[in-house]
């Protein structure tokens, strides 16, 4: 229920928008409808969308400079670019962990990342597990498999199909 303006209609009568603003304007209230509005804009300006935060691995791994380090990964992050993933909006840490807010690069990897750390995310053993994260179901059918089956008899060998033996990594198509 909007309030009554004393010049307008019947004492406690419901006021109109063009009332109400009429009377903000003919009480000095444009300077308060500016003041609100450019407060409100300022606001909504000081909170990055999702799209516009940081993101540390994007950072590194994008820079030209890391193909000359490490080709390896800069490939890895040239397929992760087209990949339904990225495309999806899952960045690195999504599989890999890590913390993407930050800026160096002991605190930005947080822990074991490659694959060869048996208690990383992406460790061939793991991989179905970190995969079936966001793909239960897949996971669930796998875990009954013949290749869930193949996976655990050759674990000392780190061999057995999981789920990047087929589909890659970062799957640009899947």
């Amino acid at each position: 229920m909007r309030f009554a303006l004393p010049a307008e209609g019947e004492p406690g009568e419901p006021a109109g928008d063009a009332q109400v603003i009429d009377h903000l304007i003919g009480r000095g209230g444009v300077a308060q409808l500016v003041l609100i509005s450019t407060l409100l804009l300022l606001l909504a300006g000081t909170f990055p969308s999702e799209a516009e935060t940081a993101d540390s691995c994007v950072d590194c791994h994008s820079d030209p400079n890391l193909l000359v380090r490490n080709p390896k990964l800069w490939n890895y992050f040239q397929k992760w670019e087209s990949s339904i993933h990225r495309q999806e909006g899952i960045s690195c840490s999504g599989c890999h962990g890590g913390s993407p807010e930050a800026a160096d690069k002991e605190a930005a990897h947080g822990g074991p990342l490659g694959d060869a750390a048996p208690e990383s995310a992406v460790s061939f053993l793991n991989i179905p597990d970190t995969c079936g994260e966001c793909h239960a179901d897949i996971r669930e059918a796998y875990a009954q498999s013949a290749h869930a089956r193949a996976l655990e008899v050759e674990r000392k060998q780190r061999q057995g199909p999981n789920c990047v033996t087929c589909h890659e990594s970062v799957d640009e198509s899947t």
